[in-house]
């Protein structure tokens, strides 16, 4: 009961404001000391499910899938954690806490800025596939979900609305995902031991985010993500500084 409720939180919120779930999901797992293999594993498959039930609930409602962002960002993210993950080897794990800090920081500064200056949004799809593929890597270095990084590239670069943003964010996050869950099955690693708990929970947290997001305002969305980013922020600034 206690991983389904992680995973229901987690999906939830990572519905309502387009970060996937996954990076709020793993951390939360290895707190009940699950290992980073499993956490990570039974992450993949519970956003998979999310990300699957929002497509079905958004095209139930009637709404249109604007395929031109999800495709080119979609696949230049699988090409991008194929880097991130080949990176990460060589790189200390301090080294990459204090990155991720600053990666964060960039964000968090740049989604606000962008809301007060007006720019013009980014149309080429070469440009489109390199920004997935930016966010692919970063992600896959990082070791998190790519929702927080499309979600800044989705507002900054390509000027949409928060809710547009958001469900974009989690419909490339469907694509990367399948990506990774193909590479696990490559890998031969296959421990479902968590997933009957939370993959019923991401399809419900599905279910649910969609439903808040439809009550909440554009502006609602936008600070959520900014509340998301700031809270990852005083969780790494403790990991950097504590541990």
């Amino acid at each position: 009961m206690v991983y389904f409720i992680l995973a229901l939180a987690a999906t939830v919120i990572g519905t309502v404001v387009g970060v996937g779930g996954g990076m709020i999901l793993r951390p939360l797992l290895n707190l009940f000391d699950v290992s980073k293999g499993l956490a990570s594993f039974t992450s993949s498959f519970t956003v998979l499910a999310m990300a699957a039930t929002n497509l079905i609930t958004y095209k139930a409602q009637g709404n249109k899938v604007k395929l031109n962002n999800i495709v080119y960002m979609g696949f230049g993210g699988i090409a991008g954690s194929f880097v991130g993950a080949s990176m990460m080897a060589y790189v200390p794990a301090d080294t990459v806490n204090k990155a991720y800090l600053a990666a964060i920081l960039v964000m968090l500064v740049s989604v606000i800025v962008r809301e007060r200056v007006k720019m013009k949004a980014v149309e080429n799809p070469l440009l489109k596939v390199l920004l997935g593929m930016s966010c692919g890597m970063l992600s896959s270095f990082f070791g998190i979900g790519g929702g927080p990084f499309l979600m800044t590239v989705l507002l900054v670069f390509l000027d949409l609305e928060p809710k547009e943003a958001a469900i974009q964010s989690i419909l490339i996050t469907l694509l990367t995902t399948s990506g990774s869950m193909v590479r696990y099955t490559m890998s031969g690693y296959a421990d479902l031991s968590l997933v009957l708990y939370c993959v019923p929970a991401g399809i419900c947290g599905g279910l649910i985010g969609r439903k808040v997001t439809d009550l909440i305002s554009q502006g609602t969305v936008r600070r959520m993500f900014y509340m998301v980013l700031a809270v990852i922020m005083l969780v790494q600034i403790y990991t950097v500084v504590f541990k």
